[in-house]
């Protein structure tokens, strides 16, 4: 990958990027559409957005005190982690430990399927038995991590089971949707009721100005007036103004 860094703000936003000469030209696409292509498509994405992540901010020497795992789409940088650990030595128990004190898990889909899961042969394929030789597993045991039911050899690979695993909190981004998530979820902790289940959740705010439509942006500065991005902090008096609307409008 080359690197692109766009400084937004205050903060440097790093792009991973596999249109490189040299790379073949199947390669040179992976990174060339967000959602699109196959299952293979996504593993190697979601390969060079968590292991490529992880290696390119040893690259650049930055050390975060926590990873923060928005969706699964970057759960194998624990893998990462994980291996750099047990290729240093340290037993594979002992090193899982240690990532998962450092990494922070948000979910955000509250509904299986939309939750990326592969195939065990393509997981292989993409992956090679170095890589769970490097961490000191078993092919089993390396599957197992994605697995909710272990050992089912019918059962696919998920992300999600893999970050849940791999680190110390996890949250929805919803009161609604952390219950959806614990109760979805409550198979990995089968000892458990779905209150006791391990997702909390923190809800999303939005950057109102910007987040709707410049429609409905008109419609509020007419009718609310210009502070009306204020005036949404005031439940009651957002709900005053508002209600005087009228149903055409």
């Amino acid at each position: 990958c080359k690197v692109w860094r766009a400084n937004v703000g205050r903060v440097p936003l790093y792009l991973l990027d596999t249109n490189v000469e040299g790379n073949h030209e199947i390669d040179r696409l992976i990174t060339g559409h967000l959602y699109g292509g196959d299952r293979e498509t996504r593993c190697v994405q979601e390969m060079v957005l968590g292991i490529g992540g992880v290696r390119l901010l040893r690259q650049l020497e930055i050390e975060p005190h926590v990873f923060h795992l928005n969706e699964g789409h970057s759960a194998f940088l624990t893998l990462e982690l994980t291996r750099e650990l047990t290729e240093s030595g340290v037993e594979f128990k002992e090193a899982a430990s240690r990532v998962r004190s450092r990494c922070a898990f948000t979910t955000h889909t509250p509904v299986a399927a939309g939750h990326d899961e592969f195939v065990a042969p393509l997981i292989e394929r993409c992956f090679g038995s170095g890589y769970w030789d490097a961490l000191g597993l078993s092919r089993d045991e390396f599957l197992n991590l994605g697995r909710v039911k272990e050992g089912d050899d019918e059962e696919l690979f998920g992300l999600t089971p893999l970050a849940l695993r791999m680190c110390r909190s996890s949250n929805g981004v919803s009161r609604k949707h952390g219950e959806v998530s614990r109760s979805l979820w409550q198979k990995l902790w089968p000892e458990r009721t779905v209150d006791e289940v391990p997702i909390t959740s923190i809800t999303n705010g939005v950057h109102a100005p910007t987040w709707v439509a410049p429609m409905i942006r008109t419609l509020y500065e007419r009718h609310v007036g210009d502070n009306w991005s204020e005036v949404t902090r005031d439940p009651e008096e957002w709900r005053r103004r508002v209600s005087g609307i009228s149903d055409e409008d």
